[in-house]
């Protein structure tokens, strides 16, 4: 196994490219799709990797940095015949020592979903940084957000991981109304995650401490968890119909 960063100029890592976005846009709406096309890789704000076997391109993954603390994960691609051997394993745990050095943040992008129809999505996760994750499904409003005014979120999901041994690490359901948002006033684009129960406890030189209750496996709170590069996780998140559903929608995970 060989991996090195690419120029982006090879017809092996050209194709592969070419393959993923074209798969990208056979599954996402035109506004959803966020994947980064060759004159945008080629950016040197953003650093790529591809992995061999022998002569053979088996996988790539690209971090492109956002700002001096944060940076976002991109292109993580295995070609067919390499897919179920580890290799978008191996291409994380190197991306991940370029946002160790790089960011403070990890922003996973995995996916479109529609919840204007009825459906199941599942994700498998391995080889992810050690780290906090918040589980997310990102909102692209449309709009920009204004302070104080919460859109109407009209569609209802259940969104569950298991571990490797079948232990819940995360298990939330229900309408997206009633569901945390954290949002950017001005930006156009609002996050919806849960938190678990919690208390406050008294400190003996006063003001309180606040604990978590209810904690699952991997520190499972909410939509919050704790990775072990160790481990794999399946995510899998349900969606009910709903008619009055329009904008677009995407599950991200975000880790520090």
């Amino acid at each position: 196994m060989r991996i090195v960063v690419d120029n982006l100029q090879g017809p092996e890592i050209i194709a592969l490219l070419q393959e993923h976005l074209a798969e990208m846009r056979s599954v996402s709406p035109p506004e959803s799709v966020h994947a980064l096309d060759l004159s945008g890789l080629r950016k040197p704000d953003v650093t790529f990797w591809t992995l061999w076997l022998g002569s053979e391109l088996a996988g790539c993954g690209a971090l492109k940095g956002l700002s001096p603390d944060h940076g976002e994960i991109k292109s993580m691609r295995t070609a067919h015949r390499h897919k179920r051997q580890g290799i978008a394993a191996n291409i994380v745990r190197l991306t991940d020592n370029g946002l160790l050095v790089y960011s403070k943040r990890y922003v996973i992008d995995l996916g479109s979903v529609d919840l204007a129809k009825q459906g199941t999505y599942e994700y498998k996760l391995s080889g992810m940084p050690n780290a906090t994750f918040n589980v997310s499904i990102r909102i692209f409003e449309g709009t920009r957000n204004s302070w104080g005014v919460r859109p109407e979120y009209p569609a209802t999901v259940r969104m569950q991981m298991r571990n490797a041994a079948g232990e819940s690490v995360i298990d939330e359901a229900g309408s997206l109304n009633s569901w945390v948002r954290s949002y950017g006033v001005l930006d156009d684009i609002s996050d919806l995650y849960r938190m678990g129960e919690g208390r406050d406890i008294p400190l003996p030189g006063g003001g309180t401490k606040g604990e978590r209750l209810g904690l699952k496996a991997s520190g499972g709170w909410g939509t919050y968890f704790d990775s072990n590069c160790d481990e794999t996780y399946t995510l899998r998140l349900e969606v009910l119909p709903s008619e009055h559903w329009t904008r677009p929608a995407r599950v991200v995970a975000v880790g520090w």
